[in-house]
C-alpha cells in the first residue's frame, strides 16, 4: 500500500513520496520543453570552457537556468565583480561555492557549470527540508487539531505556486528552510521561559533569522516575532523586575540583532568595497545618509 493512501499512519513517508513524484514530474516538464530559452545568457554562461558536464546533468542545468539563476552560479564562481550583482543575495552565493569548494577537495572535476547544478541539488535538498519544517511547525503552532491538518499545510507548501523555482538556483528555499528552522526555535523558547535554555533558543532563532536575510533581504521581516517579544518582555516588567524577564528581554534584543546583521553584513562588504577603497571617483549611493548599495542597485538597474 502506498505511503499516500493513508498519510496520517506514516506522514513523514507519505510527504517524501508527494515531494519526489512532484519533482520528477516538474525536472520531466523542464527537460522536456523545446528550445533554449530566449534568456541565450545561460549558454553564455555554462559554455565558455571545455570541461562539461556529462549531457544529462547539463541538459538540467540549461533549462532551469534563467534569469537572476545566471546571476547567482556566477557570483558563486568568481565572487561579486559588478555593482549590479549586489542586489543578489549573499548568502546563497557563499552557500554554493562552499559546497562546491568542498566537492572539488574530495576530487569532484571541476566541471564548467558545476556551481549551477550545486545550487540546483541544494534547491532541492532545502524545499524537502523546509517541507517537513513546517510538518513540524504546524503541529506545534495548531496542537489542537489532527495530524491530517499538518500533513494538508505541507502537502500545500510542495505544491507551492513558487512551482519550479523551488527547484531551480534560486535562494527561495534555503530562506524558507532557515526561515521555518528559525520559528520552530523561537517557539521552543516559550515552552520553560525562565529557563536559560528558552533564551539559547531566542538567540539561535534571532540568528537563523539573520543568515536567512543574507540568502534574500525580504528574510529580515522574520525579525518581526524578536521585535513583538521585546515589547511583551517589556510589558511583563509591570509585574515587578526578576532575573528572568532581564535575560530574555536581552536575549531577545540580542537575536534581533542578530537580524539586522544579516542584513547590514552584504552592505558592509560592498561599502567598503566601493567606497572606503581608494577609488578615484566614488559611487554615488557612499555619500546617502543611509549608503545601501542595495537600494542604489535596485532603484538605479532594476528601477524599482
Amino acid at each position: 500500500m502506498p505511503p499516500w493512501s493513508q498519510p496520517s499512519d506514516h506522514p513523514l513517508k507519505a510527504l517524501t513520496a508527494i515531494f519526489f513524484c512532484w519533482k520528477v514530474l516538474l525536472l520531466i516538464v523542464a527537460s522536456s520543453s523545446p528550445g533554449p530559452g530566449y534568456d541565450t545568457s545561460t549558454n553564455i554562461s555554462i559554455n565558455a570552457q571545455e570541461n562539461k558536464l556529462p549531457l544529462p546533468f547539463r541538459h538540467i542545468v540549461e533549462k532551469l537556468l534563467r534569469w537572476d539563476a545566471v546571476y547567482y552560479s556566477v557570483i558563486s564562481s568568481r565572487g561579486y565583480l559588478f555593482e549590479q550583482e549586489w542586489a543578489f543575495g549573499w548568502g546563497w552565493t557563499r552557500l554554493i561555492a562552499l559546497w562546491t569548494a568542498g566537492l572539488q577537495s574530495f576530487g569532484f572535476p571541476n566541471y564548467d557549470g558545476i556551481e549551477s547544478l550545486v545550487a540546483i541539488v541544494l534547491a532541492h535538498a532545502s524545499h524537502y527540508l523546509s517541507v517537513i519544517e513546517l510538518f513540524y511547525l504546524t503541529l506545534i503552532i495548531f496542537p489542537k487539531e489532527s495530524l491530517t491538518f499538518a500533513i494538508t499545510s505541507a502537502t500545500l507548501y510542495i505544491f507551492s505556486p513558487a512551482g519550479i523555482f523551488l527547484s531551480a538556483p534560486y535562494a527561495e528555499s534555503s530562506c524558507a528552510l532557515l526561515s521555518f528552522a528559525g520559528s520552530i526555535v523561537f517557539l521552543k523558547s516559550f515552552r520553560r521561559t525562565k529557563n536559560t535554555r528558552s533564551d539559547a533558543y531566542l538567540l539561535l532563532s534571532g540568528l537563523l533569522f539573520g543568515i536567512s536575510t543574507t540568502f534574500r533581504s525580504n528574510g529580515i521581516l522574520n525579525g518581526l516575532l524578536l521585535l513583538e517579544e521585546a515589547f511583551r518582555s517589556l510589558w511583563n516588567f509591570r509585574n515587578g523586575f526578576e532575573l528572568f524577564k532581564i535575560r530574555r528581554l536581552f536575549a531577545t534584543i540580542l537575536g534581533g540583532f542578530f537580524v539586522a546583521a544579516g542584513f547590514l553584513l552584504p552592505q558592509y562588504l560592498a561599502y567598503r568595497e566601493y567606497c572606503i577603497k581608494n577609488i578615484p571617483v566614488q559611487r554615488p549611493w557612499c555619500t546617502q545618509a543611509i549608503p545601501s548599495i542595495y537600494t542604489f542597485v535596485q532603484s538605479h538597474y532594476w528601477y524599482v
